[in-house]
């Protein structure tokens, strides 16, 4: 069943690709991970302990990739295969260049908020307490973190195209520091996700497929380092550096069945657990929306949202793990023909605004486009759409274009204005200094 589920697996990706004429689309980037894992699982995983994906596994994966495709080849039709991505999107680098200043100003502000957020715990806390569940649940809540998601779409631009306008040290000195402010959460999926979307959104600035391959490769070493960093961090803080350093295999043992766990725990899922948890957890953020615009205190917080991962399924005879990719978790939410229609309005959604981008090449579906497809990406591991940073970063992605266009066509009309008056003042002086000459 593996090698079926192989073959046809990239047989649609291979028809998606000559559809669309892009690398990355909804689908590609969903089924090319958990392929790419499991023909690990097969030929490398069950020599080192591992269980087998099992039939069930392979059938569910494979129905629900063939959903999400679907609506693919429905706007495809619908289009009459005219949008293709043939040149790359040369205006981002245009919108950057222009509004570098402004990108620039968004990212200070999200790493204010960062640096006062992390200081003040500190000045409370004391720093041993970074690595405790009270930092957690305390860093990057309340006005301060929508500060900080504010600056992601400035961050995942500015990493993807340095603007030449403003000095590169300064550029490259804000994104690390971004980048550190969003690290020091050690929530992996706060880079592993604007990562991701950086490599997409790269891949569409860019023509040359042998850059966008590059930065594939780098890609995978950078989400790899990020994994390892977050775990010697924690430990380096929590138990000190030497102790971190002997800690090394173990964070190696925990990164490999963080990877490969998830569709093997999947066949666990579809076997043993049958309970379906309340569908408010799976839109948290929707839920939480409706609730504050009616007023009511009724949220959907953190640990009642976790319970999309509790569960710890075995994976080997010494290793279990919580992750077990975004359809095992919806799984457990929806059942399994609810998942199954859930995939369909996934794709039907992501397809759109794929389409959508294709058509229009606006930079605020740009960036929206790429960070859908960074999100689900990451789908190999778990579930991620009751997150409110990916919700708040795809509203920012649309707003923060249209805020600079207003800004810009002010500036615009005070220069106009500004110009119109030193003409108008130049003729009155000129005006003056003929009647001065007459007298």
């Amino acid at each position: 069943m593996a090698f079926i589920f192989v073959f046809i697996s990239f047989a649609l990706m291979y028809i998606d690709y000559k559809e669309t004429g892009a690398l990355f689309t909804p689908f590609t980037v969903v089924a090319f991970p958990i392929v790419i894992l499991s023909l690990y699982i097969e030929f490398i995983g069950s020599i080192r302990g591992y269980y087998n994906v099992t039939l069930d596994a392979y059938v569910f994966l494979l129905l629900n990739f063939i959903f999400i495709w679907l609506p693919g080849q429905l706007f495809f039709l619908a289009t009459f295969g005219k949008l293709k991505f043939k040149n790359g999107f040369e205006q981002v680098k245009s919108f950057i260049q222009k509004n570098a200043i402004f990108l620039l100003f968004l990212l200070w502000v999200a790493i204010i908020a960062g640096l006062f957020d992390l200081f003040s715990f500190i000045h409370q806390y004391g720093i041993t307490l970074i690595t405790s569940k009270i930092f957690k649940e305390t860093y990057g809540r309340g006005i301060l973190g929508h500060l900080v998601n504010l600056g992601y779409p400035s961050f995942l631009l500015l990493v993807s195209y340095i603007p030449a306008r403003v000095n590169r040290k300064i550029v490259l000195g804000s994104i690390f520091l971004m980048a550190f402010v969003i690290f020091v959460s050690q929530t992996k999926y706060h880079l592993i996700i604007p990562l991701t979307t950086i490599l997409i959104l790269k891949s569409f600035i860019t023509k040359k497929k042998g850059i966008i391959y590059k930065n594939l490769v780098l890609g995978g070493v950078l989400i790899s380092l990020i994994f390892f960093a977050t775990y010697f961090f924690g430990f380096a803080i929590a138990y000190g550096y030497d102790n971190a350093l002997s800690s090394i295999v173990f964070i190696f043992s925990h990164f490999e069945r963080y990877i490969i766990g998830g569709p093997i725990a999947l066949g666990k899922c579809l076997s043993t657990y049958n309970q379906n948890f309340n569908i408010k957890y799976l839109f948290a953020v929707p839920v939480n929306i409706y609730h504050w615009i009616n007023g009511s205190k009724e949220y959907i917080t953190s640990p009642g949202i976790d319970v999309l991962n509790i569960s710890w399924v075995p994976i080997s005879e010494t290793a279990t793990t919580n992750i077990y990719t975004m359809f095992g978790a919806v799984y457990l939410t929806l059942g399994y023909w609810g998942t199954l229609f859930f995939s369909l309005i996934l794709g039907i959604i992501s397809y759109g605004i794929y389409y959508i981008t294709m058509k229009t090449k606006k930079i605020g579906w740009i960036i929206l486009n790429s960070w859908l497809l960074g999100t689900l990406t990451v789908s190999f591991f778990s579930y991620y759409f009751y997150l409110l940073l990916i919700w708040e970063v795809a509203f920012y992605s649309l707003v923060i274009p249209f805020l600079s266009s207003i800004l810009n066509q002010i500036l615009s009309q005070n220069k106009k204005s500004i110009h119109e008056y030193n003409i108008s003042l130049i003729s009155k002086n000129h005006g003056q200094n003929r009647n001065v000459s007459k007298l």
